[in-house]
């Protein structure tokens, strides 16, 4: 086929293949690109092609070498190149997004000429039987015949704008959101490393409900939503749920188990302040009230779930006061959304604040210092690497080659790379920050030890009327 099939054809392939594989090849200009070249890269063995003039010497030597659809249009070659993009990748962003998207770019070239009249030796060098789709030649397409490819570009675009929702989203996001089941969004949410918006329709008895919220959990019979700033719990056990679609927003989400030993009720209060709380499970030896999400209640041991607002209060301050002309007692809101003043809780008691970890600033900046030179030294050997298997490529082209002026030319390039000298490494200056690093943790250890005992002695200095809780709490923060 001609170029502008290939382009054409070649991002239509690359780009249903790659949603499969959950990738959106037009996600940056670099997708793009790469896909791109990838697409027309096996014409290179003609040098009359687009990328055969734009490479002119590597598309002689492979014609004169090979010939044209010989060995750049075979498995083994799409496979070398994919796999050293790969490792190449993996070691430079520890992804395989790019080399994953050139293998398809690739491969729908080989399938696109594998509709030609003349195929493709996909078994090249083994086997140069051309490969066909399909078997009978009146179906294929001549290259270079205007009427039939004209119709196969004009297909290939309507196919690419009318698949740009499933590019977009990916085979198996639009795939769940087609059918819309709880176990299709349980499905979506197990593979999505970013947080999902869910719109949902369903019944609660005779009542329509609809709505949108962002998950935060899902399984095949219940999901958790937060909705206009507030937990949303779909159960298929308490509701008829009709269709949940879920959108991905790139958005990300984390939640955090905090321990707490012997927190005091306004240290408790300052560190749930406008905290999203997925759980919490605390106790103390004395009665203590909680107002949780405007529901009050007195305990002295709490456990919930999902919660958008919680306030704890010593037992002894009189709630709700009898008396309403009475100013000096804190009467708060009990609706789900009443924000509490500090300045008017319980008694603050100096010696009972949270123990925080102090970490030394100077430990991050020798990391990175650190982190510098590693990075520096692994690229000076990796240059030396290739410099060597460089030298490698031009002694095994000389016992190949048979032109003399070829065998002079690659005589005096191995020659002048032998000359040059593999890179001094020298890691002593990694050692000794290395060394700093462990001593400073070391320190820093051993100093947050002596205040966490100094801030446990100090908490039993507080005063006997102080409720002391202990438990934890499951926080969770939206990105």
């Amino acid at each position: 086929m001609k170029l502008p099939n290939h382009l054409a054809g070649g991002t239509l392939i690359t780009a249903i293949l790659s949603s499969l594989s959950g990738l959106n090849v037009f996600q940056s200009l670099t997708t793009i690109i790469t896909m791109l070249v990838a697409t027309t890269l096996p014409d290179i063995d003609h040098p009359k092609s687009v990328i055969g003039r734009t490479c002119k010497p590597i598309s002689l030597f492979i014609n004169r070498r090979w010939g044209h659809r010989t060995i750049t249009h075979s498995l083994i070659t799409l496979l070398i190149l994919t796999l050293f993009l790969a490792i190449l990748e993996k070691g430079i962003t520890d992804k395989n997004t790019l080399s994953l998207i050139f293998f398809y770019a690739y491969l729908s070239h080989l399938l696109l000429d594998m509709v030609t009249l003349m195929g493709v030796p996909l078994l090249y060098p083994f086997s140069k039987n051309p490969f066909v789709l399909p078997g009978n030649p009146r179906y294929r397409i001549r290259t270079g015949d205007i009427r039939a490819e004209t119709i196969a570009f004009c297909l290939f675009i309507l196919l690419s704008i009318s698949l740009r929702p499933l590019f977009q989203q990916g085979f198996w996001t639009s795939y769940n959101r087609l059918f819309g089941t709880m176990h299709h969004l349980a499905a979506e949410f197990k593979k999505a490393d970013d947080l999902l918006e869910v719109t949902y329709y369903g019944k609660r008895g005779t009542e329509t409900i609809q709505g949108k919220g962002l998950c935060i959990e899902a399984d095949i019979n219940k999901a958790i939503l937060i909705e206009n700033d507030k937990f949303v719990v779909l159960d298929k056990d308490k509701m008829i749920i009709d269709k949940v679609i879920p959108t991905h927003t790139g958005r990300q989400f984390t939640f955090s188990q905090i321990p707490l030993i012997a927190v005091t009720i306004d240290s408790l209060n300052t560190l749930l302040h406008n905290q999203w709380i997925k759980e919490i499970d605390l106790s103390a030896e004395s009665p203590f009230r909680t107002i949780a999400n405007g529901i009050p209640s007195e305990q002295k041991r709490f456990k919930s779930q999902l919660l958008t607002s919680i306030w704890f209060q010593e037992i002894d301050i009189p709630y709700p006061s009898p008396d309403p002309f009475k100013t000096d007692s804190y009467i708060p809101d009990t609706s789900p959304s009443f924000k509490p003043d500090p300045s008017k809780t319980a008694p603050h008691y100096p010696n009972s604040s949270l123990f925080i970890y102090q970490p030394n600033p100077r430990i991050p900046l020798l990391q990175q210092k650190l982190r510098l030179l590693q990075t520096e030294r692994l690229s000076q050997q990796e240059a030396w690497r290739q410099h060597q298997q460089h030298i490698d490529n031009l002694k095994q082209l000389l016992q190949t080659t048979t032109s003399i002026t070829e065998k002079e030319r690659l005589y005096i390039q191995l020659v002048a790379a032998q000359k040059i000298a593999p890179p001094r490494i020298d890691r002593s200056t990694e050692t000794l920050l290395l060394t700093e690093i462990q001593q400073l943790q070391r320190a820093e250890k051993l100093k947050n030890e002596e205040q966490r005992l100094k801030h446990l002695q100090d908490l039993q200095s507080v005063e006997k009327t102080a409720t002391l809780l202990s438990g934890f709490v499951t926080t969770l923060e939206i990105h």
